[in-house]
């Protein structure tokens, strides 16, 4: 839904909302040069939107469809889009958005705000501007800046983008989207702005080649044999990380190694469980690694459930050891003498 505002004049006092589309060059990097594109849009779109709509309504649906977009390439709710239309001082829209929302109930609630005056001030200049047959760019630091001209009956974009943020690639990518988003009001405007499929066909084919992750599988290959193939080709590249440490591959082998030569030499029999009673964290990937390599089978077992629930795994499993962190000691669960008395139970500490 859109922000209902009782007065007819407002001024920008605060931060707009930072508009999140997916960007190709990270911020940091930003040198405000600015390049331009320019798409045609399909033939008959320009009479439909006139026929259907009306003259005095194409802009708002124009600009409706843009917030859509943004809407949909961000998934942000909160949207500020500077506007800028023939013999009108340039303004704002401040809109809050929902994928439920319709075409239709956007672009009445889009209406209903041209209506009012938001004044642009120092320092609230909205990152994005939509502009209706502009023949120049404002001189405002915009990331995308969107020009609709009709040229003889014909819808031309005008994209105006910062190079160092965005490719002209994906400026037309977008700009293809638009149009994806605009037919589909045409057809429905009951529809709902987070429902239109909007990929191209050349997107489709890359989440297919990206998700295409089949590979021939060594037939008497194990987990722990590749990661040993992987650590012996880079041994000096990352494997994991955490905020506070990180290991190379050479670093997790070894230290997975000296967790398997603990419990083969303390006994461990091939095919027998081990149970590994820790957070999620570097000690829990080093753990099972060192069962798999030492021939065991891992039971993973999280300290934050109840103690009568972890006592009764370790037990129904006879994990001949259990491996743990300092931090989760105090919560290892007590197991019944009887169990004890049954079965080797060894300690592990991962340090």
């Amino acid at each position: 839904m859109i922000e209902n505002q009782s007065s007819s004049s407002h001024s920008v006092e605060s931060s707009l909302p930072v508009m999140q589309i997916p960007l190709d060059f990270g911020r940091r990097q930003q040198s405000f040069s600015y390049q331009s594109a320019q798409i045609t849009l399909q033939a008959s779109l320009s009479r439909d939107l006139k026929q259907k709509f009306g003259e005095q309504m194409v802009y708002p649906v124009l600009l409706s469809t843009y917030a859509a977009l943004l809407f949909r390439l961000s998934a942000e709710q909160e949207l500020a889009i500077g506007i800028l239309a023939p013999d009108q001082a340039a303004s704002y829209l401040s809109l809050q958005i929902q994928g439920q929302l319709t075409f239709s109930q956007l672009c009445d609630q889009v209406s209903e705000q041209l209506k009012i005056d938001y004044m642009l001030q120092t320092g609230g200049y909205p990152e994005t501007l939509f502009m209706l047959n502009s023949v120049q760019l404002p001189q405002a630091p915009q990331i995308l800046n969107w020009n609709v001209r009709d040229d003889q009956n014909m819808l031309i974009l005008d994209l105006f983008y910062d190079s160092s943020l965005l490719k002209e690639s994906t400026v037309l990518r977008y700009a293809e989207y638009y149009q994806t988003l605009l037919l589909a009001m045409l057809r429905d405007g009951d529809k709902a702005i987070g429902t239109v499929d909007i990929l191209s066909a050349s997107d489709r084919l890359l989440y297919r080649e990206m998700n295409d992750t089949s590979v021939l599988e060594p037939e008497h290959q194990t987990v722990h044999g590749w990661f040993e193939a992987t650590a012996a080709a880079y041994p000096n590249s990352p494997a994991i990380t955490s905020p506070s440490k990180s290991y190379t591959y050479r670093e997790l082998n070894e230290r997975a190694n000296q967790v398997a030569r603990v419990l083969l030499s303390n006994g461990l029999q091939k095919g027998e469980f081990v149970s590994i009673f820790m957070d999620r964290s570097l000690e829990t990937i080093i753990s099972l690694l060192g069962i798999l390599k030492a021939g065991g089978a891992y039971v993973p077992i999280d300290p934050e459930h109840p103690e009568e629930r972890n006592s009764y795994i370790v037990e129904d499993t006879a994990s001949s050891f259990v491996l743990t962190t300092e931090a989760s000691l105090p919560k290892l669960p007590a197991c019944s003498p009887v169990y004890l008395r049954s079965v080797r139970f060894s300690l592990w500490m991962v340090v």
